[in-house]
């Protein structure tokens, strides 16, 4: 008579695999939340061609960032090497759960990309709207990451 071990040898692997891919996506998690972590605790600085005297909490193009009022703190100092006027600005965490803040640190780096945009053209730039004739299966990741480019990383 003949014993068939396969099965078991089957289920053993596919439980270290299954383990393997559970270790690897709690490990991602964590980098993910340090990342974050560092996001919120850092400066985010945008650089503009202007001079730093021209710069004040009552120009009009800090209008995007002046919006959130006290959920955001902001910074106005000379760029390093005199070449223009560095404003920079971060999340106050007080009272923020953790969804809060991720949510306003993707809105403080919109309005600092539409604060720069305002000081060096004069308007919030826009992608062409609409994009085509028609949305498109294959068209609707681009039209995703348009839609979220400003609030941060890198396309």
């Amino acid at each position: 008579m003949r014993i068939n071990n396969k099965k078991p040898a089957l289920a053993l692997v596919g439980t270290a695999v299954v383990a393997g891919v559970a270790a690897v996506a709690v490990q991602q998690a964590k980098q993910t939340q340090k990342r974050i972590a560092h996001s919120l605790e850092r400066w985010h600085p945008i650089t503009i061609n202007r001079d730093v005297a021209d710069v004040t909490l009552e120009s009009e193009e800090l209008q995007p960032l002046l919006t959130h009022g006290s959920s955001i703190e902001l910074q106005i100092s000379p760029a390093p090497g005199k070449k223009g006027t560095e404003i920079a600005g971060r999340v106050i965490r007080d009272g923020l759960s953790a969804r809060e803040a991720r949510n306003m640190l993707a809105k403080l780096r919109t309005a600092l990309r539409d604060t720069q945009w305002l000081f060096e053209t004069g308007e919030v730039l826009k992608a062409d709207e609409p994009p085509s004739t028609h949305r498109t299966l294959t068209g609707l990741p681009l039209d995703f990451v348009t839609r979220h480019a400003k609030e941060g990383g890198r396309l």
